[in-house]
């Protein structure tokens, strides 16, 4: 089925929206600094697509100029402000994306609070500190595995969303899914996935929603990325920012978890 779906959808990326011979790139960056990272499509279809669906994460290229520095250091919700060396992390260690160069910003607009928590000092140098979960492959290609602050935090280990989202999006029936948080009745937290179905009207058919949720969990199962998921939760539309449609407002998708009765 996931072949399926990436077929369908490159053959209608590379047929349909480009003239024979084209390509698209993507930038990676943020509002602080961008770009950092570049991408071609080709490369994402060709290289990286598969090991995206088995839960690498999202790889967002090679930083596009020598002028920016982009470091891999240990995810810490601290306050970190001067720079040492130690703070790296080797290929293939996850932790936290942080930037240096000249398309970086120094500070935000009278907002000391922010800066402390977002720069590092270096000398004159500032290192921005991104919030974004990544590491670097050993062909120095950057990887994207979520946003720092919507990670899951488990008794045993940690889960991030572009890295298990991908695994279910690869089902037909899946439109976009969410990773969030839960406190079960012990005040342990638990990871769920929301589901936004592909077709709306499987919401008023219990027994076709009931064989999805059997086939996401044994999905899910079958992957370490997703495994320590054991709840699917199913939700006809997302709220996300209204600017592009694509951040998903997971602490609004949380709070109507929580809400929900006997979840």
């Amino acid at each position: 089925e996931s072949k399926y779906k990436f077929e369908r959808r490159r053959n209608r990326f590379l047929d349909h929206l480009l003239p024979p011979g084209g390509n698209v790139y993507v930038p990676y960056g943020a509002t602080e600094s961008l770009p950092l990272t570049t991408f071609s499509g080709t490369e994402v279809l060709m290289e990286t697509r598969e090991l995206s669906d088995e839960g690498a994460g999202t790889c967002v290229g090679r930083r596009i100029s020598d002028k920016v520095e982009i470091r891999i250091i240990k995810i810490n919700d601290e306050e970190i402000q001067d720079w040492e060396e130690s703070l790296t992390l080797p290929v293939g260690e996850l932790g936290e994306i942080v930037v240096k160069g000249v398309i970086v910003t120094k500070a935000y607009y009278e907002r000391p609070d922010a800066d402390a928590k977002a720069k590092i000092r270096e000398g004159r140098y500032i290192w921005h500190r991104m919030g974004d979960i990544g590491y670097f492959d050993e062909e120095g290609r950057l990887w994207f595995c979520g946003r720092k602050v919507d990670r899951v935090t488990l008794e045993d280990r940690e889960l991030y969303t572009d890295q298990c989202e991908n695994i279910f999006n690869t089902h037909q029936a899946v439109k976009r899914s969410a990773l969030i948080r839960l406190i079960d009745e012990c005040g342990k937290v638990q990871a769920a996935i929301v589901i936004e179905p592909a077709e709306v009207s499987i919401m008023n058919d219990k027994t076709s929603l009931a064989a999805l949720e059997t086939e996401l969990l044994e999905l899910d199962a079958s992957f370490d990325k997703t495994s320590p998921i054991k709840r699917v939760l199913f939700k006809n539309s997302f709220p996300v920012d209204v600017r592009h449609n694509a951040k998903i407002k997971r602490e609004i998708l949380t709070a109507w978890a929580d809400s929900l009765p006997n979840r």
